[in-house]
């Protein structure tokens, strides 16, 4: 993977995701100058809070520039830029730990919704904000709906986050990829992801299946969606969520696991540094190592996956840093009742190597379009 910032991998991480949810260059890399200056390794509160001074001030500029073309009734110029003010904006907010509500988290987590949605408007695509009713609460998320010549209900797949991902974010990865195949997308803030957790302290739970259900529960009432033809995706700490969630919802016909997981404390267990209450955020309020351990404890794909019985695709990066690659192979050989199984290792070679296709995100969100529309039968809207 290309190293913005050779001694630090989550910066560089974060910098790759910018470019693929559509940063530019040209912006990115004078805007980052300063940053450059001081990273290293491990940097602490004081430089990420640099990080995210830059990325907001990037947004907060490129979001102006997004007012100037709206005014002039400019309609792609305005869509493009709001959308990559929104980009710069949520990889601003991200190294901010997830749960922290402190204002200026804050201040840039809304400043990023406000300019996606501004892009959403002005692209004139008939995509809907929804709120899924969840446990007297609701999870928010995004309806895009996929082409339909004949006006035919739509697949459908259900879309989950990984620990530090948000709706907008997964949206920007993809954006009309799955529509134009004919598949429409409901991507869901679930607890411990995005709006949940930030605006309603919804925390990550072991018993993910029941944001699952309550999302398939959403889809029943929308007439344009085939609910003979629905299935869950999600990335990387989604590749506990995805299967998990699977292997308890029946009316999953299949399940894409985007970089795989497993149980997270044997995942856990070979780098202290990943039981450390900090990085578990999303887990709520813990105070020490052995309260997350015990957490942890609790979400067991082991257990669960052999209930699985739609049709799985796991894949993953040959030299996946944060994630090993046994994990994949283990989802792959442990889901022995699943309808059918297949097995995608991207390898340095080809891209797609890194930790959930960081290096080249393209060849993500293509096999996923890809084999979604080869399971559901639909070639819908596909240009040629």
């Amino acid at each position: 993977m290309y190293r913005h910032f050779p001694a630090n991998y989550w910066w560089s991480l974060m910098f790759m995701n910018a470019l693929a949810i559509g940063g530019e260059m040209t912006e990115m890399e004078p805007a980052c100058r300063p940053l450059k200056e001081i990273a290293k390794a491990e940097v602490d509160d004081a430089e990420n809070k640099e990080w995210v001074q830059a990325w907001s001030a990037l947004g907060s500029r490129v979001e102006a520039l997004g007012d100037v073309d709206a005014a002039g009734n400019m309609c792609a110029g305005a869509t493009r830029k709001y959308l990559r003010a929104a980009a710069y904006s949520f990889v601003a907010e991200v190294m901010r730990p997830a749960s922290d509500q402190d204002p200026e988290k804050m201040a840039v987590y809304d400043a990023a919704q406000r300019a996606f949605r501004k892009g959403i408007e002005w692209s004139g695509l008939p995509i809907e904000f929804v709120d899924v009713p969840f446990e007297g609460a609701t999870l928010p998320a995004i309806f895009v709906p996929g082409r339909s010549p004949d006006g035919r209900p739509a697949p459908c797949m259900v879309h989950f986050d990984g620990k530090d991902d948000v709706k907008e974010v997964t949206y920007l990865r993809h954006r009309q990829g799955m529509a134009d195949r004919g598949i429409s997308l409901l991507i869901v803030d679930h607890p411990g992801s995005g709006a949940a957790l930030r605006k309603q302290q919804l925390y990550a739970r072991p018993d993910i299946e029941v944001a699952a259900t309550a999302a398939v529960d959403y889809l029943e009432t929308r007439s344009d969606v085939d609910m003979g033809r629905i299935g869950i995706i999600a990335q990387s700490m989604g590749g506990y969520y995805a299967p998990r969630s699977a292997a308890f919802e029946k009316r999953f016909k299949a399940c894409v696991v985007w970089g795989a997981a497993w149980d997270l404390d044997e995942l856990c267990a070979a780098d202290p540094a990943l039981e450390q209450p900090s990085f578990w955020k999303p887990l709520g309020p813990l105070p020490d190592t052995a309260a997350v351990k015990r957490r942890l404890a609790d979400f067991k794909l082991s257990d669960h996956l052999h209930e699985l019985k739609c049709a799985l695709l796991v894949f993953h990066g040959e030299h996946d840093v944060q994630v090993p690659l046994w994990t994949a192979e283990r989802t792959y050989e442990r889901a022995i009742n699943a309808s059918s199984r297949e097995l995608r290792v991207f390898t340095e070679a080809e891209g797609g190597a890194q930790h959930c296709q960081a290096d080249m995100f393209s060849q993500a969100t293509d096999l996923i379009a890809d084999w979604s529309a080869r399971f559901f039968g639909t070639d819908a809207g596909v240009v040629k």
